[in-house]
């Protein structure tokens, strides 16, 4: 029986190092940059709503037909002294005018959008709204440029119980074509009809931007 010389025969060890030498250089293992970290590289911008509004300007007379309830106030924040609020002060006696409907917006001051793709921004939300129909107390977040997008919207939903207010982180993106631009984010809220508002209504609070 003819015996194979073992010393002859190419090993994996060999092929594989064989390869490498073929190459320009040693192989590096590839480096992984985590998630979080990609996002902390983001530079952002907070309002808090602390400090004159953060710049945010309220005008109850938006939309149709009118006479919002948009304030500020201590009664529930998620990490700041004041929260943006829709609702009587003190967030106890609802946003009801009787038999009539309202609405009314609450305006960011401007801000330039950076250079650097579809942009994320973040705010806590937290709501107490009608809950016998759908589609009324409808909130929408908008970015106003040289045109006008909606990032975001929510409304009340059918439900046997009231909805229970918690606090929820809220993420949307501004889409690329605002790069550069000086723009404003704007909540807009309407109640649609006047029945069933006698409810503690919405709170904004760490409305986060890039910048």
């Amino acid at each position: 029986m003819k015996v194979e010389n073992s010393a002859r025969r190419p090993t994996r060890r060999r092929i594989l190092a064989a390869g490498a030498a073929a190459t320009t250089g040693a192989w590096v293992a590839p480096s992984i940059t985590r998630l979080d970290r990609v996002e902390a590289a983001q530079p952002s911008c907070l309002h808090n709503f602390d400090v004159s509004l953060s710049g945010w300007t309220i005008d109850n007379t938006f939309g149709t037909p009118k006479n919002g309830f948009w304030t500020t106030g201590t009664a529930r924040t998620f990490s700041s002294p004041n929260s943006l609020h829709w609702g009587r002060n003190g967030g106890a006696n609802g946003y009801s005018r009787g038999t009539n409907a309202t609405s009314g917006a609450a305006t960011s001051p401007s801000v330039t959008m950076p250079a650097l793709g579809s942009l994320p921004v973040t705010f806590r939300i937290w709501r107490q709204v009608e809950h016998q129909r759908s589609n009324f107390d409808v909130l929408t977040l908008v970015v106003i440029g040289t045109t006008t997008t909606q990032l975001w919207q929510v409304a009340s939903i059918a439900s046997a119980t009231p909805m229970v207010g918690s606090w929820t982180l809220v993420s949307v993106t501004v889409p690329a074509a605002y790069n550069g631009q000086s723009v404003r984010f704007r909540f807009d809220f309407t109640t649609v009809d006047g029945a069933n508002n006698n409810f503690e209504g919405v709170y904004i609070d760490d409305f986060r931007y890039p910048c």
